[in-house]
């Protein structure tokens, strides 16, 4: 709601879920369901996103 409350107040356009947000479990990608079947597909994979460790590292 905070994003798209500074995206209104930057651009004067009112948004609604800007963000898609899919959390996949190991399960899932045991399982190869929901979005775990993206991972290492062909075409329209999903992306690995860096993430900072623990404590910034």
């Amino acid at each position: 709601m905070s994003l798209a409350e500074l995206n209104f107040l930057r651009t004067g356009v009112k948004t609604a879920g800007l963000l898609d947000v899919h959390y996949v479990t190991d399960d899932d990608v045991r399982r190869q369901t929901s979005y775990a079947v993206k991972i290492g597909a062909v075409t329209d994979a999903a992306r690995k996103l860096p993430m900072k460790g623990p404590r910034g590292r």
